[in-house]
Parts: C-alpha cells; structure tokens; sequence
C-alpha cells in the first residue's frame, strides 16, 4: 500500500567528497535531493546511493573554470567520502575516518551546460579490501569457526572494523585451508557450515555474515531470535512499532508510528518442499570405508521443541500429509582422513590412526539443518516503512503491531510481534526522512511484548 509522507526534519550534517591527489574537497549537501543508505543480512558489505544535482559550476578546475564535481574535483572512483547524518530523535549515520565511505561508482550522467545529474554508489573500504586479498593459509583445529572468522577479518582484510560480541561464538571446530579465495567468500561459506555453541543436537545450524553500522557480524538464525536483549543490539530493548492508519497529523506522525505496510510473503508450500524444508534423504559417501549412508531428516523430529521461534507457534504449522517425503535428496561426500592435526608429517599421521575416520565437517549435524532453518526464516515477510530511525540496524529484533480485518478483534494476532530486521533503507531527502525494512519470521503468532 502507498500513502503520503508528511514532511519531517532531516539534516544532513556533513557530505564531502575529498580528491584522491590533492586533498581538494567539495561540500555536496546543497546538491544532493536523495541520499540512501542500505544494510542487508543476506549482504557481506554495506551500501550507499546518492542523487545529485548540480548547476554544473560547483568547483574551479585547474584551468580556472567553474566546473561540475565531476570534471572539476574530479570523481574518478575511489574518493574518500565523509558523511553524518542526524534523524529528528538525535540518532546519526557517521561515516569518517578509518569508517569513512568511497566513491565505487558513477552512472546516469545527463544534463547541459546548465545543470546536471548524476547518481554516486558509495562502498567501505572492507569492500575494496576483499578483491585484493586472498585467504591462502591452513585454519587448524581446535580453532572453532568463529575464532577462523575473527582470524580472517582481523589479519586477512585487516579490519578492526568488528566487535568479539557480534562474532556469535560455533559450537564446532574446523580445519580447512583457503585456497586462494576472498575472506567474503571464506566466511559466507562457512556460516553455512555453523552450529551455534547453546544449540541442541542436529537441531539447528546456519549463520548470517553481514555489516552494519556497528560493524560486521556473524549472528546464527537462533541467534538472531532468541534473546530479545542482544539480538536487537547494542543491548537496548526491541523497539515498538504500530499501524494506526492513514492519517499521519498529530500523534501518528511521532516515532513508533507504521507510515505503511505489506505483507509480502506468508508461505509458498510447493517451494519449500522441492528444497527440502520439511523433510528431505541425504546419501552421504565415505571415502575412507567406501560405504554409504542414507540419513532421512524431519523438521518435527529434529527441531520441535529445541530450536527458538520468533512467532508463537511451533515449527510444524504445515499439514502432517504435506511433510511426509522426502521431497528433496541430496549427495554429499564425507570429509574425513583429510587434513589431520599436527605440525609435521608423522604428527599427522599419528592423529590420524587415532581417528581415522573421524569427520572433518559434521554435515548430518549442520548442512541439512542449515537449509531448513535459512528456509524458514523467511516464512512470513513485510514490508514496512516508518519516520526516519537511525537507531535501527539489520539484523535486530523490532516489535510490531497492525490491525486485523475483522470487527472482534483490535490487533492481528498472526502478524503481529517480533520480527527480525532483513534489511533496511533510510532514504534522506530535503523535505523528509523514511527507514523502509524488510522483516522476517519464521513462524506464525504474535508473542507478548
């Protein structure tokens, strides 16, 4: 549903884009109609866009003629940008010095003479970093795979641009060695592999690794539910939101207030099945026995009860006939005899006569539980868009309420309640300031505030 924003205060305290040679600068603010910032936890990096338009005679080149910011600072890909921005509570966006943003690219350049517009996209410097460095090393056991995670942000992209607190601790250590790929990669590709430390059995796995304004985080889906406290971050409690309508004078225009909403997905049953999200067989081979083993995995089984909701109800809201399979099967190669501990050869292969099949990766205990639990986190999604809040961060848990359709009751007791923050877009303009979200829930039923 669309409606009509009233204006609000926005203030864009600074936005400065600073020349690669000559430290030359240029203040953009006054030309600068939309600016959007973005966070995501399906993305490793967070994002920026901004709209600008400009008479085309903002700085002096070096020839002595006003010029556009293009020609004249010049912008030609990696300029350092500084930006803050204030919403009307006082929260701000900051993006300076070692967190300072860069140009990474330009397009939709048009105009004359007298005026021109263009669009900037804006990237971290981590971002960069990524496509210049390699993870080439050995990670040895009995690191788990948030101390790699930690290792690989600190001295592989050499950021400090994280907190121990926002790496969610692994209940599993690993050992592998990097060959050659980007620290993103590495990283994404062992979240999937993650079991967070407090998890019950092959009950539940997978990870996010993602950024935002704190910093980059490695939260697990049970993570990201479970304590309200610390999955909305900072320590803070989960803030409130309500839809009360249309009419956005007086009151309703204050914080906490829903602009609009939609619910964009609730359930698509044939699509979970054919990934296996209710029941699915996995053949796993040995490569040390020769032998194979057929595992059948049920979501009632394995998670009814042990894994953490964000809805009131429990996992098993499909039809019994409709989880009865399986729908989905799999072949995965055991990683066992490989890589054994040691410092030197006969080290080696010493632990591996202890346990020589001893698995490397334990994928009946996360690869399957993984694709269940990133599944049903995006059972139930919406769209909402509130007054600009800066305090909000992907990845965080908010608190909703909206109306239900019929005339018994005052609030909709399905959609209604905690809801994780996918991702987030504050749009700033001159005239007002909005954050969009997406959120998801991997279950139906509103939970008390």
């Amino acid at each position: 549903m669309t409606t009509q924003v009233q204006p609000e205060n926005s203030n864009i305290k600074e936005f400065q884009i600073i020349n690669n040679q000559n430290d030359n600068s240029i203040d953009m603010r006054e030309g600068t109609p939309v600016f959007q910032y973005y966070e995501n936890i399906l993305s490793n990096h967070i994002t920026a866009s901004a709209q600008i338009v400009e008479t085309g005679k903002s700085i002096e080149g070096d020839d002595g003629k006003l010029r556009n910011a293009i020609d004249g600072l010049p912008i030609r890909g990696g300029e350092i940008v500084r930006f803050e921005a204030e919403d009307k509570a006082g929260n701000k966006i900051t993006f300076k010095g070692d967190k300072a943003l860069y140009v990474n690219k330009i397009s939709n350049v048009f105009g004359n003479k007298s005026n021109i517009t263009y669009n900037l996209n804006f990237c971290t410097k981590e971002f960069l970093a990524n496509a210049q460095t390699r993870c080439v090393k050995r990670y040895k056991r009995p690191a788990k795979i948030s101390d790699h995670v930690k290792d690989i942000l600190k001295n592989t992209l050499k950021t400090t641009n994280f907190r121990d607190e926002d790496i969610e601790e692994t209940q599993q250590s690993y050992e592998f060695i990097g060959n050659s790929r980007k620290p993103f990669h590495v990283i994404t590709w062992l979240a999937q592999k993650s079991i967070p430390a407090d998890s019950q059995p092959k009950a539940s796995a997978g990870y996010y690794f993602y950024e935002t304004q704190d910093g980059f985080q490695f939260r697990s889906v049970d993570g990201l539910l479970s304590d309200k406290e610390v999955a909305s971050g900072n320590n803070k409690s989960p803030k409130a939101f309500k839809y009360k309508g249309t009419n956005f004078s007086g009151e309703n225009s204050g914080p906490g207030n829903i602009i609009s909403y939609e619910v964009l997905n609730t359930i698509d049953l044939q699509s979970n099945m054919m990934i296996g999200a209710y029941v699915n067989n996995t053949l796993y081979f040995d490569p040390y026995t020769f032998e194979c083993e057929s595992v059948e995995y049920k979501m009632e089984d394995s998670q009814w009860n042990k894994v953490k909701t964000g809805g009131s109800e429990t996992v098993d809201y499909v039809k019994p006939e409709f989880r009865e399979g399986p729908t989905r099967l799999m072949t995965r190669i055991k990683d066992n005899g490989i890589l054994p501990s040691g410092a030197d050869g006969d080290k080696q292969l010493s632990t591996w006569k202890e346990e020589p099949s001893k698995d490397n990766d334990e994928m009946a205990s996360n690869m399957v539980q993984s694709v269940m639990r990133y599944t049903q986190m995006f059972t139930l999604q919406l769209q909402i868009s509130v007054p600009g809040d800066f305090s909000i961060r992907a990845g965080e848990i908010i608190y909703c309420e909206f109306p239900d359709k019929s005339e018994n009751q005052s609030d909709n007791k399905d959609i209604g309640g905690y809801y994780v923050v996918a991702n987030l877009c504050h749009q700033i303009t001159a005239t007002d300031t909005v954050t969009s979200m997406s959120l998801i829930r991997d279950s139906y039923g509103k939970k008390p505030l």
